[in-house]
């Protein structure tokens, strides 16, 4: 039980936008940041009034998040190209991290971090994780 209290002061969830994060969090304050892009839980029982995740506010938030990393931290971002649109954002995704002028756009250094795709081979429409690490230089 006191594991759980200690959890609770350290691990804040929002419901806003995925672009902007709350102002007070400062420089490389932040250990993980998580997308679980695609469909919004439950929308998929419904397309037409379906809420989804698209590559130019996901880009957007990932250029936002970079500054807030810690040395050692990372970001985590879940991609699923399996439905409408999530090819064209998981390809954006892709093309942006793999680029050195968006870490420089985002106020990085490129070779301050190490980024990795798992993914299964076997399926190209089944969900894949992209980790971009932050180097302790």
């Amino acid at each position: 039980a006191g594991n759980a209290h200690a959890l609770r002061d350290e691990v804040r969830m929002l419901q806003a936008s995925h672009e902007t994060f709350p102002p007070e969090l400062q420089s490389e304050s932040v250990s993980l940041m998580v997308w679980n892009l695609g469909f919004l839980p439950g929308a998929t029982m419904q397309p037409q009034n379906a809420t989804k995740t698209e590559a130019a506010s996901t880009l957007i938030s990932i250029s936002n998040a970079v500054p807030l990393i810690a040395k050692g931290g990372a970001l985590s971002i879940s991609l699923y190209p399996g439905h409408s649109g999530g090819d064209d954002e998981a390809s954006a995704i892709e093309r942006a991290l793999s680029d050195s002028a968006f870490w420089l756009k985002a106020g990085s250094r490129p070779q301050e971090w190490r980024v990795m795709r798992h993914r299964n081979l076997m399926n190209e429409k089944a969900p894949y994780l992209i980790v971009a690490s932050r180097l302790f230089q």
